[in-house]
């Protein structure tokens, strides 16, 4: 994106949803300035990432993924929000500034897409031998 906002252009982006577990993995690996996600995503799945170059911003899309958000970012010197601060989940706040708006140009999905979640639960956390859910969790389940 720096290429972009040096120029005072807008920077092309996809965000995606419901891809191969790969690319979760890939993320989170401390790559080499130029190496690629789709590259370390291929080669945690013991061969190459099939993908979709979107046309008009000619970004490679993978294509298992089951929602692409296609959008724009404009340069920081053209467009910014004020954002947070934010409330985490252990009791910190993040910081508040101006940030980086994305604009929002097409959604693509699947019309019988399968939607990843982690399931919000109450009560203990499962451990081997232990059902899911018990009556401490939730009174209103029963034991089978």
């Amino acid at each position: 994106m720096d290429k972009f906002c040096t120029r005072g252009e807008a920077a092309p982006i996809v965000i995606t949803a419901g891809q191969d577990p790969h690319f979760c993995a890939a993320a989170c690996m401390p790559l080499v300035w130029g190496k690629s996600e789709y590259d370390m995503a291929g080669a945690f799945r013991h061969g190459p990432i099939e993908v979709i170059i979107e046309p008009r911003t000619q970004l490679p899309i993978p294509a298992t993924v089951e929602i692409a958000v296609i959008g724009h970012v404009p340069s920081p010197q053209k467009e910014v929000r004020q954002e947070g601060p934010f409330g985490e989940c252990v009791g910190y706040y993040t910081a508040s500034g101006p940030a980086s708006v994305i604009h929002i140009d097409e959604i693509w999905y699947r019309s019988d897409y399968s939607r990843q979640s982690a399931k919000a639960r109450f009560g203990h956390a499962p451990r081997a031998g232990r059902r899911v859910c018990d009556e401490r969790d939730d009174p209103g389940q029963r034991r089978a």
